[in-house]
């Protein structure tokens, strides 16, 4: 057949062809292509891309040249940017030239210039918005300029040049404007100078070039080259049909799949360091700044030549050049690069000199790649390659599915255009010259140029100017063109791995600052103390208590205890388990001096920690008292309790090598494992002698001792002291936290040395300053390290120590107690305290995530290096290995902290918090540090922590104070007046102890005799012996062979894995196994599977099966074999048969053609799944041991009341076996699951229980935001769900967090993997996104290794399990493992710490408000960095260091307790009891109280506007009273008594003047609302619509006529009522009584408030969207109002997707939201605008339309958001704004909403029923106002009725964005009309009458 036949005969098989440059496209439905259709394909491919490219062929259309016409992609963001409202808008794309020319002619340059714009459509060409162009006739052209600037040098530009440059390189062309470029002429007086501007719409940059080199051609006489025959518009009408047809949509739809696929490893962005990025000003528009790299034509001759040997393009090079100069100064390596091309069809002949807009841009994402520059370019050119092709899914398309993907706008600013080769040259003979050019381009930071003029190529960074800093800028410019010298000259230099390097400046200022290296004589830390003890014996060396020892007496005591350690040496470890006193210095000095090392152990740590500690270090001796308990196993205990210190003999022991351990120091792990520090001496005491004689001025020290022995702090305090010849004084350990004793303390000893952390300082400055202490001239050193130093200390200590210098020190424990300073003596309180610069013989660097030296102002990871770095982790060299190694460029040992920081110009560092304290709010990165120093500044704040919490899957903020004591601020009871009961432990207060570990364990195993897994129970005639251990593994070990065969055939049955060794690559398997888009995930995991287990081999070339698998694996035999040895096992033949036929039905599970929810409950029947999980032998064996111990365990409690929480319980298997034996102490047994499927059946099945309940509950979700109690539960018993955990470590502490102190966690889990389920029954589970040691792996389930190392890192261990060793069931690879409190530390107190607990006992006696705190942070921080909760504590929770205790902090928020509810006073008969049915129907409860309140019981607004329309209907007494009238008062009395007292008090109805509530105003508008005058009351309709028969929450029934077949539905506005529709429905209902007619409210507010803001439109039309689909209906009318409008657009989609008809949308007053402003304050106020509040009541002195002005003046024309401080700031007219909101913003929110809520008329904002309404309805506002904010109408292809009030959108909210573009948005039929009214008042009565004639009568 011909190749037209062919193409025909394929087409009408559904599959689409189409060329793709010289590749030959092709997208078919699945199985319809043969191998034979492909072999002639490609055998024919020529002749059929041939006849593809002139079908395809652009002809001109004449007829239509002049018709309206798209705009592409990139012109629509052309035209968008000119909108100041988006992110780095405020421009269009401009490009501006000035071309240096021999004298011009004007009438000749202007006549040129004409017959220009004839020759170019484009160039007549007109926008006519929102986004279309239209080509307009050419009449009368436009007159060129001419300026005279004779005199002026144009070499030189002056003042008066440089104006008529600005104007035209500011132009801006107003869309609708033409013409959309110009030309100007500025005369000098040998030359000219043709100045050029022109919108980027009509033009790209191949344009530019034509337009310039085609206007002195015509200017010179010379005819240009013929013009194709097709115009710009008839090539982008072409695409636009192209689009349209079958071959058009596969190659979009290919591409899109492309792209889909890369977007999951793509990010947007660099993080470069900004200084802002905000919109410019209408009066100030966005400038641009260009620099220019040259290279003449030689050089530039010679690099495209050296490029094509390589095998690269020169714009490659370039590209690749560019992004590894971006990616130097990003803290990211990973980005995208927008890379424009020109589109333009080579096929069409001239198509090179058609000016118009060509642009694609292709999102190509940079990515860090190993190796050469030269084969990073040709992996980019690769890459590139790959991208272009796939450019049939647009760049603009791609950014909005990468946002999607992201959760929030996809923005890349870094661009790079190339014109090179585009077939352009200078010709010949031209004599201008371009001497000046810049262009703008919305949304861009760097745009980088690249084109060739006159063989000179030329490199143009147009940067935006106010984005990068101009000397950050500046670096960057360097880096770049100098590699691109580089380049030029050197070959060296395309085969060097790193060619970016910093200037030569920096790397100046860093080799002098990292010059560090001082000359001094190592010695070991006693050296100090025996040379001052030999030289002045009888000088003070140690002050404890009232008590002082001279050198040669603390020396006696030394030496008393040398004479215990007489067998101790060089490599012995010795632990120090003592509190602070005269033994615990001496043991320290007696221990280095004998030649060990000292590992300091808290003595008031737990005893199982401290045992703990001593089994890792494994000392030769523990040095103790007499209160030290010690552990079995441990070395003898030197008790100094019973030493004696006679004289010193005078001997002074000889040091050791310097290089020697002088001590290991045990810092908490993040794996819950103490790591150890271990110290040389050498490396200690290098920090010592360098802080001695830096900081110390080299003469005796008297330091106060506050550090704890195993806080590296005392290393310097014991050592350095000594060092110096000075003392040491140290408190008695009961004044260690006494800060009134530290001042006793440092005045009798004349101390001048503070060496903490900065908290124990601002305690000593402010007990200072409360006792009047005057100030204190001795101390001249301050020492702050190990936490934040607030930037205000540094002002605050100055009084107080007049003459000491405060030095900030930093460093870590690992690297010899600091590395780093910064003198703070004279810091300035607005400037942060910088880090600093290294100490001597050390470095401190900040480093990039390639091992590189951060540019300045670039954050890095902060590393250290020199001889203060320890030797490593003790007995960990794992752990050494990952933070100290080597650096590959530098060659030097360093030490990575975790902390983050980056460099200042001159080389001192800036400290930018840990790592890990480094979050993401939101989508913005966010320093707690910040947010604390703001909380830090409030006069009532002394501390303020700050720990991010994860609450469903979004990190919170939450924030801790303790108040100010300063001038009696929050002075409450003392530390030990404040521990609470809380603290001691559940078991305790109840007097008894819980079961340690050993007497549990004895317990269980009584409990558990060996099953006898052989013989089934019920099955007397099993014979006994064929099932024993060996029968048990074979079968286990043939149920993973015969599913690894199942996996097997899926692949075989989509053709792979057919031949022994042909490869496959992950592609192919993919495209032949072609997956539903839920399960691709799959093919990579079950790949992984199979080469893990070797019957498939991968290497970089693809996958291929063995052999021996081929043969050793098919799935008949292998599932024979399993099924005999089942017959053997006999463990279920239902769960079996369900396994073979899940195996069988791999593939088509995998395609989404089998369901395996259908497979596991076949039309919903549950036995599939009770065999799976409790009707089989193991199962049965496994749970009966459960309720064995789960009994036993209740049952050892004796009669204490047990709680018991059964997690993820689903059919109930375990459940089953445990309710009816458990003992009369189970006061509960919370049965919980994700599915609501499993709660409804567990309530039928156990409603006889009274102590079960029943709750939602998931694993991976934080406890504090579930409905569940922490604390609270004796045993939680977890049966096959913990492998469900996204994070095994995660869920298992939230678990803990649930657990009572004492109780177990009862689990049963696979310990090995079981195929068997993972192809059935979890068959999803490999398509969890593990992010614990599962995530890199294939496997699915937990080892029995792996849980006990998840155990000991929640503090917790196995206790016992089951089946037991020897027993033939531990082969089945199932565990039942109990698991709690470590045996020795079950009695042991306290979970969180008496701090915490404290701290919320005391917080009712404080003063400070914590409203009041939220209300400052508004105040100093943007709203994304204000923290949901702030909790005043009485102090905070400290580690044994000092450090705060964020751990315990973090537990907090998780705490909480029970409080028993008294029994409610039951309604009286008669009126109360038929309130009382309506009150539980519409609140969904079984019982309420006659005096309960409304809320109190779970009523919100939404449910109580149900419950009166309810009552008002069904009680006797309130069906002549308003629904108004009911309304208020149910919120003055909103319980049962009081609406029945309301009924039967025969009061009047209010009169018909009284105003009704006050109808809502939209999200958007902020108008006073008139009210109106209330309506006759209706029989069958009141201001709301009746409840949902079906229960619903949100659906509301008007009515529903018998038969009706079609539905029209109204959709709630912003705050969620449907009250708006008042007037208009019932006129609806009497028009089209046949139709039925139902509405939306927001439903129940907390479900609505859940929805995020960025989706809450389209997720909540899916909930509508579903509930219209259960009134099955053959069509729908949607109607909304306001934001009700989007709602219905979105719901007719969700609708029109499922396959219901909708015949038509009718949007009322729908508007986009005109401004970004999302303030608080702002937004409280136009809630009470809402409302009708009165604004003199609420203090506000001022109008809206003075609010309005003023808001545009905040803005100066960029549409974002206002911060409190602006509307603070206010003056002048508009000072009264400006108090109004400062009134406000010192109030809490409390405080503020009912000062608003009071000016409210008819409310009584007195009664808390009343506000708590007014709250919920706000919330509701609120969220409404930011869904809209961000949220633009997608197409819509169906039919749309706009109707739109002839006033405007009134308000005081600013007006500055776009509307919808109806015609662009609605596809469909379209219908736009006017309605009477403005926004506010179209649906009240003078209004609403105009919309009647928009709806048909009914029949």
């Amino acid at each position: 057949m011909d190749i037209a036949e062919m193409i025909e005969e394929f087409q009408s098989r559904g599959v689409a062809l189409w060329a793709n440059g010289d590749r030959l496209g092709y997208r078919s439905p699945k199985g319809v292509l043969t191998r034979e259709d492909l072999a002639a394909l490609k055998a024919r491919k020529e002749e059929v891309l041939a006849h593809l490219r002139e079908r395809d062929a652009i002809g001109h259309d004449e007829q239509a040249r002049f018709e309206p016409f798209p705009m592409t992609d990139i012109q629509r963001a052309y035209a968008t940017g000119q909108y100041s409202g988006y992110e780095l808008g405020g421009t269009g794309c401009h490009s501006y030239a000035e071309l240096l020319a021999p004298p011009l002619d004007r009438e000749r340059l202007e006549a040129a210039w004409h017959e220009l714009i004839r020759r170019h459509d484009m160039l007549s060409a007109v926008v006519i918005p929102p986004d279309s162009l239209r080509v307009v006739p050419f009449e009368e052209g436009p007159v060129l300029e001419e300026i005279d600037l004779r005199g002026h040098d144009p070499r030189t530009p002056d003042e008066d040049y440089l104006r008529y440059r600005s104007e035209l390189e500011d132009r801006r062309y107003p869309l609708g404007a033409w013409p959309l470029h110009e030309f100007r002429l500025l005369q000098f007086d040998a030359c000219s100078i043709l100045q050029f501007s022109v919108d980027m719409i009509i033009a790209d940059f191949v344009s530019v070039k034509v337009m310039t080199q085609e206007l002195m051609d015509l200017y010179a006489g010379r005819r240009p080259a013929p013009l194709a025959e097709a115009t710009f518009r008839d090539i982008i009408m072409a695409r636009t049909r192209r689009a349209a047809d079958p071959a058009g949509s596969a190659e979009y739809e290919s591409a899109k799949q492309y792209w889909a696929e890369a977007i999951e490893t793509m990010r947007d962005k660099p993080s470069l360091p900004l200084e802002h990025a905000s919109a410019p000003s209408d009066d100030e528009p966005a400038r641009f700044t260009r620099r220019v790299w040259k290279c003449g034509p030689e050089a530039w001759e010679a690099f495209t030549r050296r490029a094509g040997r390589n095998g690269v393009t020169p714009s490659n090079v370039l590209l690749t050049a560019y992004a590894d100069v971006i990616r130097r100064w990003s803290s990211s390596g990973d980005f995208c690069v927008n890379v424009t091309s020109m589109s333009r069809d080579q096929a069409i002949k001239g198509v090179e000199r058609i000016v118009g807009d060509f642009t694609e841009v292709v999102v190509h994402a940079c990515r860090p790649r190993p190796g050469s520059f030269l084969e990073r370019v040709r992996a980019t050119q690769k890459q590139l390659f790959d991208e272009l092709s796939h450019a049939a899914f647009p760049g603009v398309e791609v950014l909005r599915e990468l946002g999607r993907a992201k959760g929030a706008p996809a923005i890349v600013p870094i661009v790079f255009t190339s014109a090179l080769g585009a077939g352009l040259r200078h010709d010949e003979g031209q004599a201008y010259e371009l001497v000046h050019g810049v262009s703008r381009t919305p949304q861009v930071w760097i745009d980088c140029q690249a084109f060739e003029d006159d063989a000179t190529c030329n490199v143009n960074w147009d940067v935006r100017d106010g984005v990068i800093a101009p000397e950050i800028l500046d670096d960057m410019w360097a880096a770049f063109t100098g590699l691109l010298d580089r380049l030029v000259d050197d070959e060296e230099t395309w085969h060097q791995d790193e060619v970016v390097s910093l200037s030569s400046g920096t790397r100046e200022i860093r080799a002098r600052v990292h010059d560090t290296a001082q000359e001094r004589i190592a010695r070991s830390l006693q050296d100090g103390f025996w040379e001052q003890a030999r030289r002045a014996p009888e000088l003070p060396a140690l002050v404890w208590g009232d008590t002082t020892y001279s050198y040669d007496r603390l020396a006696a005591h030394v030496e008393a205890l040398q004479t215990r350690l007489s067998g101790v040496g060089r490599g012995d470890r010795v632990a120090i388990v003592l509190g602070k006193g005269v033994w615990q210095v001496a043991a320290a000095l007696a221990v280095v001096s004998a030649g060990a090392a000292y590992v300091p152990i808290d003595h008031d740590q737990p005893p199982a920690r401290q045992h703990r500690m001593i089994s890792l270090c494994r000392p030769a001796a523990i040095i103790a008292d007499g209160l030290y308990t010690p552990s079995q196993g441990h070395p003898a205990v030197i008790d100094v309790d019973a030493l004696e210190a006679g004289s010193w003999s005078g001997a002074v022991p000889e040091s050791g090598p310097v290089d020697d351990t002088a001590y290991i120091i045990f810092t908490s792990g993040s794996t819950g494992t103490p790591k150890g520090v271990v110290m040389t001496h050498a490396a200690a005491m290098n920090t010592i002698d360098d802080v001695n004689e830096r900081l110390g001025r080299g003469r005796p020290r008297t330091v106060l001792a506050l550090s704890k022995l195993s806080f590296d702090l005392s290393v310097y305090d014991i050592f350095g002291a000594f060092a110096s010849g000075g003392t040491l004084v140290l408190p008695l350990e009961s004044e260690s936290r006494d800060p009134s004793r530290w001042i006793a303390l440092m005045a009798d000893n004349r101390v001048d040395t503070w060496n903490t952390v900065p908290a124990l300082f601002q305690m000593l400055l402010q007990e200072r300053e409360a006792a009047g202490q005057p100030p204190d001239p001795g101390m001249d050193l301050v020492m702050l390290s190990g936490d934040l130093i607030v930037r205000t200390l540094p002002a605050a200590a100055a009084p107080q120590f007049p003459n000491a210098e405060l030095i900030s020190l930093g460093g870590a424990t690992e690297a010899g107690i600091w590395s780093i300073f910064h003198p703070m003596t004279d810091h300035a309180p607005d400037a942060t305290i910088p880090y600093g610069t290294a100490l001597s013989n050390q470095g401190v660097w900040v480093l990039d995530e390639f091992g590189r030296e951060c540019p300045d102002g670039v954050p890095g990871r902060i590393h250290i290096s020199g001889d203060s770095l320890a030797t490593g982790y003790f007995d960990d060299p794992e752990t050494t290995a990952a933070k100290f190694y080597v650096s590959d460029r530098s060659g030097i040992r360093v030490y990575d902290t975790g902390d983050i920081g980056s460099y200042r110009a001159d080389g001192v560092i800036e400290f930018h918090g840990r790592a890990d304290h480094q979050v993401k709010i939101n989508g913005y990165r966010v320093e707690t540090g910040e947010i604390e120093s703001v909380l830090e500044s409030h006069e009532g704040v002394e501390r303020a922590v700050v720990i991010t919490q994860d609450v469903d899957g979004r990190k919170r903020l939450r924030a801790f104070v303790t108040p100010s004591t300063v001038e009696g601020i929050g002075a409450g009871p003392q530390s030990g007046e404040r521990r609470s009961e809380e603290g001691r432990g559940e078991y305790e207060r109840r007097g008894e102890s819980a079961p340690a570990g050993e007497s549990l364990r004895a317990m269980l195993e009584r409990r558990w005799a060996p099953a006898d897994a052989s013989a089934d129970p019920a099955d007397p005639a099993d014979p006994a012996d064929s099932a024993d251990s060996a029968t048990i593994a074979e079968w286990t070990r043939a149920g993973n062979e015969a599913s690894l065969a199942a996996l097997l055939a899926a692949f075989q049955g989509a053709g792979v894995f057919l031949v022994p060794g042909r490869r496959h690559d992950l592609a192919e398997i993919t495209e032949r196994i072609a997956p539903d888009d839920e399960y691709r995930g799959l093919v990579g995991r079950w790949l992984q599977i199979l080469v893990a287990e070797g019957l498939v081999a991968s290497d970089s070339r693809g996958y291929s099966i063995t052999r021996e698998a081929l043969e050793g694996f098919r799935i008949e035999e292998c599932w024979d074999r399993f099924e005999e040895l089942e017959n053997r096992v006999r463990n279920s033949p239902v769960l079996f048969a369900y396994q073979r036929h899940a195996a069988k039905t791999l593939l088509g599970q995998l395609r989404g053609e089998v369901n395996p929810i259908d497979l596991l409950f076949p039309e919903g029947d549950t036995e599939n799944a009770r065999a799976t999980y409790g009707g089989n032998r193991i199962s049965k064996a496994i749970n009966a041991a459960v309720a064995e111990a789960v009994v036993g365990i209740a049952a050892s409690r004796g009669d204490c009341p047990v709680r018991i929480l059964e997690v993820g319980a689903g059919v109930g298997a375990t459940t089953e076996n445990i309710v009816g034996r458990l003992p009369g102490n189970v006061v509960e047994y919370r049965f919980t699951d994700i599915s609501t499927f499993f709660l409804r059946n567990a309530r039928k099945t156990y409603r006889d229980r009274d102590f079960m309940t029943y709750g939602l509950f998931d694993v991976n979700v934080d406890c504090a935001s579930q409905d569940i109690e922490p604390g609270a539960y004796d045993v939680i018993i977890c049966a096959n769900v913990l492998h469900n955990a996204v994070n095994i470590e995660e869920a298992f502490a939230r678990l803990n967090q649930l657990r009572r102190r004492g109780g177990v966690i009862v689990m049963i889990e696979p310990v090995i993997e079981l195929y068997t389920a993972l192809i059935s029954i979890f068959i999803k589970m490999s398509l969890v996104p593990f992010t614990d040691h599962r995530a890199d792996s294939h496997k699915v389930f937990i080892e029995d290794a792996e849980w006990d190392r998840v155990y000991e890192a929640t503090g917790l261990r196995r206790l016992a399990d089951y089946p037991g060793e020897g027993d033939p069931l531990r082969e089945c690879g199932q565990r039942l493992i109990i698991v709690g409190d470590p045996a020795d530390s079950a009695a042991s107190a306290g979970s969180i710490g008496s701090a915490a607990a404290a701290g919320s006992a005391g917080s009712a006696a404080f003063t400070v408000d914590e409203d009041d705190l939220l209300a400052h942070m508004r105040a100093n921080l943007p709203g994304y960095m204000v923290p949901a909760s702030v909790r005043v504590m009485d102090e905070l929770p400290l580690s044994a260091n000092g450090k705060v205790d964020r751990g315990a902090l973090a537990q907090s928020c998780e705490s909480g307790s029970a409080v028993e509810a008294p029994r409610a006073v039951q309604p009286l008969d008669g009126p109360e009891s038929r309130i009382a049915e309506v009150w539980k129907e519409v609140l969904e409860v079984s019982e309420i109280g006659r005096e309960e309140d409304f809320y109190a019981a779970g009523g919100d607004s939404l449910l109580m506007a149900e419950a009166v329309t309810r009552m008002r209907r069904e009680v006797p007494g309130l069906q002549d009273r308003t629904w108004d009238f009911i309304m208020r008062e149910m919120l003055k009395h909103p319980t049962i008594a009081g609406i029945a007292e309301m009924a039967g008090s025969g009061a009047p109805a209010p009169r018909e003047d009284e105003a009704p509530e006050a109808p809502e105003a939209p999200a958007d508008d902020s108008d006073r609302v008139e009210a109106p005058e209330a309506p006759a009351p209706m029989p069958a309709l009141s201001t709301i619509a009746s409840g949902s028969p079906s229960g619903s929450k949100c659906l509301h029934i008007y009515r529903i006529p018998q038969g009706a077949r079609s539905c029209r539905v109204m959709f709630h506005a912003g705050t969620g009522r449907l009250k708006d529709y008042e007037f208009l429905v019932p006129e609806l209902l009497d028009r089209d009584p046949g139709r039925a007619h139902v509405g939306f409210t927001a439903g129940d507010s907390d479900d609505y408030l859940d929805c995020p803001t960025r989706s809450l439109i389209s997720d909540r039309a899916r909930v509508y969207a579903q509930e219209l689909l259960a009134l099955d209906m053959d069509s729908y009318e949607l109607v909304g109002y306001c934001i009700g409008g989007f709602f219905a657009l979105e719901t007719a989609k969700v609708l029109t997707e499922l396959g219901r008809e909708v015949s038509r949308v009718v949007c009322i007053s729908t508007h986009l939201c005109p401004h970004r402003v999302a303030n608080e304050l702002l937004c409280e106020f136009a809630y009470g605008c809402v409302f009708d509040a009165d604004l003199p009541a609420m203090g506000a002195e001022f109008d809206l339309p003075t609010l309005t002005e003023a808001l545009y003046r905040i803005l100066d024309g960029v549409n974002r958001d206002i911060t409190d401080d602006e509307l603070c700031a206010l003056d002048g007219r508009f000072a009264a704004v400006g108090r109004f909101f400062t009134m406000m913003s010192e109030l809490s929110p409390r405080a503020r909403r009912k000062r608003i809520y009071s000016a409210i008329r008819g409310f009584d904002a007195v009664a808390e029923s009343a506000r708590a309404m007014l709250d919920i309805l706000y919330d509701v506002f609120r969220h409404s106002l930011r869904g809209t904010i961000d949220y633009v109408p997608d197409i819509y292809m169906g039919d749309v009725l706009a109707l739109q009030p002839i006033g405007d959108v009134q308000g005081f909210y600013p007006q500055m964005g776009g509307d919808v573009d109806w015609p662009a948005t609605m596809l469909g039929g379209l219908e736009v009309r006017t309605i009477s009214g403005a926004h506010a008042t179209c649906l009240l009565e003078g209004n609403y009458r105009s919309l009647l004639p928009f709806f048909e009568r009914g029949e």
